[in-house]
């Protein structure tokens, strides 16, 4: 399960509250809407209520006059019914189907009654008053039902609650602007430090010096014990391959001296057969404690040799080059060398860039097969910059072993030569510390195969 971003887990744990705080103001601000505007409605009905019991007029058989009910209608765009029923029960003028919401014998005399209700499909909001008129040819009882809509109300409503989200949108995404803002500048220390750890080298294990916020000092504090601890693990273990190497040589020299002058008094051809094997593996196994024992040097130097001396990289690549001319014509191999008249200075160390020579050149000679031709060109780019091809006519790497070919005690097409699986890996090191870098092609984009190391001007 793929751990969730600090900064979502900080930005939600800031606006989840706030989100939900907005969403109880929203509520908040529809019931007070909704009572607010059905006050001012009910006051509004009962004033409507009451200015028809004023204009009741029962003389010339207009009980409410009409200017009255256009006047109503003018104080609100909701629809106003009524109805008026006489002392006696009957009807007297208005909607005559309007429904009563109570008995006209069970209101309380003067005092309005409010309730919703149904009228023509329609929520509204009823009111029914009930009082006495004293008129000279009409007199007793007279009930008032009065209903209006609740179109507008509900608008008003709707547009109050709305205001109230536009609002508490704004104040959200401001908020929400400002917290990201402010987490981005609380992590920066963090992401500083991040960005100091991925800039160092894979070898570089020293403490990184980083300022951080006090509650994150902790994590500073662990992170170098961890490197000082892998420093010296590491540093531990490069030892004990050093020393293992470097005592194995002894007596790997002797065991080839005392092989090499027993083969010259072998008495038969199977003896010097078996003799001579085990000189070629004594050999090979002296050339794995020399592997090692360069591996150890390579990997415990400083990510940075550029400033170690200044090495004439044209006279060391053809001093390797001559030592491996007598066992190339042994072999049938056509080495070859080619480089510019002008010197080709570099910064580093020849020491370990004569290792990673070496080994290009024996990787080719392992590999090349007898009667093969090997090219070690030395040139400089437009650039400025230092190129080194060692090529060869031989089979290859296959596609899916040119990545591999760099890791430690790899060997590719399981080649039946003495190779350890130790030169590339030890060769990619020493230039990768010289700021250099190296490319492989081979089949089927190349014929043959071809090591490019470029050492850039600043190396140079």
């Amino acid at each position: 399960m793929t751990p969730r971003s600090l900064t979502r887990n900080l930005l939600f744990w800031l606006l989840a509250p706030l989100t939900l705080l907005s969403a109880a103001l929203v509520g908040e601000a529809y019931v007070s809407s909704r009572a607010t505007t059905e006050l001012l409605y009910d006051q509004l009905l009962v004033s409507a209520s009451i200015s028809i019991s004023e204009a009741v007029d029962l003389t010339y058989g207009d009980v409410v006059e009409e200017e009255v009910i256009t006047l109503l209608r003018n104080t609100t765009s909701e629809r106003i019914y009524y109805k008026i029923v006489g002392p006696d029960r009957s009807y007297v003028t208005g909607y005559e189907d309007f429904p009563h919401t109570v008995p006209d014998d069970q209101l309380e005399p003067g005092t309005p009654l409010l309730m919703d209700a149904v009228y023509q499909g329609q929520e509204i909001r009823a009111l029914s008053l009930r009082f006495f008129h004293g008129d000279s040819l009409v007199e007793g009882w007279i009930t008032i039902h009065v209903g209006m809509t609740k179109e507008s109300q509900r608008q008003i409503i709707r547009d109050a609650v709305l205001r109230s989200i536009l609002r508490l949108f704004g104040v959200v995404a401001v908020v929400a602007l400002l917290a990201w803002i402010a987490v981005q500048r609380g992590l920066r220390p963090l992401q500083n430090f991040e960005a100091a750890m991925t800039q160092r080298s894979i070898t570089d294990l020293r403490p990184i010096h980083h300022p951080l916020p006090r509650e994150l000092q902790n994590i500073g504090v662990g992170v170098n014990k961890l490197l000082q601890r892998l420093d010296e693990s590491i540093a531990a273990e490069k030892e004990f391959l050093a020393n293992a190497s470097h005592q194995l040589r002894s007596p790997l020299a002797a065991l080839q001296l005392r092989t090499q002058l027993t083969l010259r008094l072998a008495p038969d051809e199977a003896t010097r057969k078996a003799l001579a094997k085990i000189l070629e593996d004594t050999r090979h196994t002296t050339r794995l404690a020399d592997q090692i024992l360069a591996f150890s040097r390579a990997d415990s130097s400083p990510p940075d040799l550029t400033h170690a001396g200044q090495v004439d990289l044209g006279v060391l690549v053809q001093s390797v080059v001559a030592d491996h001319v007598p066992a190339a014509l042994e072999r049938g191999i056509d080495l070859g060398f080619s480089m510019p008249n002008t010197p080709l200075m570099l910064g580093g160390s020849s020491t370990l860039l004569r290792e990673a020579v070496v080994n290009l050149v024996d990787n080719a000679c392992k590999y090349v097969g007898e009667g093969g031709r090997i090219d070690v060109g030395l040139s400089r780019t437009a650039e400025g910059s230092i190129r080194l091809d060692v090529e060869d006519n031989g089979p290859g790497i296959p596609p899916h072993q040119r990545e591999a070919v760099f890791r430690r005690f790899f060997r590719a097409n399981d080649a039946a030569a003495l190779g350890c699986g130790l030169g590339l890996a030890i060769a990619k090191r020493i230039i990768e510390s010289h700021h250099g870098s190296i490319e492989l092609h081979s089949r089927p984009d190349y014929p043959g195969t071809r090591f490019r190391v470029v050492f850039p001007l600043q190396s140079a």
